[in-house]
């Protein structure tokens, strides 16, 4: 469990807006060696297989986010998978990105107003989510963007 956490990266100081809370639940096979200390590749994940069980972040006010489902990291750290995506309070969602990412807010508007629509106006939706060597696609045809290699 993380508290007050804040997600960067080397191409965004802050890619997210901060959590409230943030946890995971992950098995990773074969995987026991990074937890006790024996695998030589210490924390690598690289050629790794697991289920996300549950990540759920959590940035106040109703915005939570909770992702789902198996995945692997290929030798080059590519993530695939096939993954559940819940997402409530939408419009609050749509405008925290909007914040951080201005360029993107009439992506995210027209996105926000897609969710919505699955859900007939509804503040929560849940959609499937295909990776594919970092790829990131919604319903296996919506291009969402790219996660780099681990």
């Amino acid at each position: 469990l993380l508290e007050n956490a804040h997600a960067t990266s080397s191409q965004s100081p802050q890619f997210l807006p901060a959590a409230t809370k943030a946890s995971i639940d992950v098995t990773l096979v074969g995987q026991a060696g990074m937890i006790d200390g024996t695998d030589p590749a210490g924390l690598a994940l690289r050629n790794t297989q697991g289920e996300m069980r549950m990540l759920t972040v959590d940035l106040g006010e109703g915005r939570i986010l909770t992702l789902q489902g198996p995945f692997s990291i290929d030798t080059e750290g590519y993530v695939s998978g096939r993954m559940k995506l819940r997402i409530e309070q939408i419009d609050a969602w749509r405008n925290s990105l909007a914040e951080i990412f201005p360029e993107m807010a009439p992506v995210l508007k027209t996105a926000a107003g897609m969710l919505s629509a699955l859900t007939g106006g509804g503040q929560s939706a849940t959609i499937d989510l295909t990776v594919n060597k970092g790829k990131v696609l919604a319903a296996g045809l919506i291009p969402l963007g790219e996660i780099p290699p681990i």
